[in-house]
């Protein structure tokens, strides 16, 4: 039997792109998307409270709900500042709502977590919230 390199090759590339396919929900990553409320800490909020909050991202704009109503919405941008007290620069989200407040909240991004630490405005009662994606 007469073997043909390139057949080989061709089943070869075939085969190990039916192994490393993955259903869309795995490959979530980025911004993009809802994300629930799990916890908020760092700040002089009520123990033991039950969080119905959700926000969701497009590429550009961004969305808080609370208790299933709008809270805030407009547009975002990827950057990077110095958060209060310190010289260092660490990635955040700048948010600007629709009344045109702007604010650098600095954020960490681990596939289905998310957290935006507000303390960066130096203000002693400024939570850290922690979200987990929707699927």
């Amino acid at each position: 039997m007469k073997q043909h390199p390139t057949t080989f090759l061709l089943l070869a590339v075939v085969a190990l792109g039916l192994v490393s396919c993955k259903k869309n929900a795995d490959l979530a990553t980025g911004l993009v998307g809802t994300w629930k409320l799990t916890s908020r800490e760092e700040c002089y909020c009520p123990a033991g409270q039950v969080y119905d909050e959700t926000v969701t991202f497009t590429a550009t704009s961004f969305t808080f709900f609370k208790d299933g109503l709008v809270v805030s919405q407009g547009t975002y941008a990827q950057g990077t500042a110095a958060p209060c007290g310190t010289t260092a620069p660490v990635p955040v989200l700048a948010l600007t709502d629709v009344v045109s407040q702007s604010l650098e909240v600095p954020f960490t991004l681990d596939n289905q977590k998310l957290v935006l630490d507000y303390r960066n405005r130096c203000i002693s009662d400024s939570p850290v919230d922690t979200y987990q994606r929707v699927p």
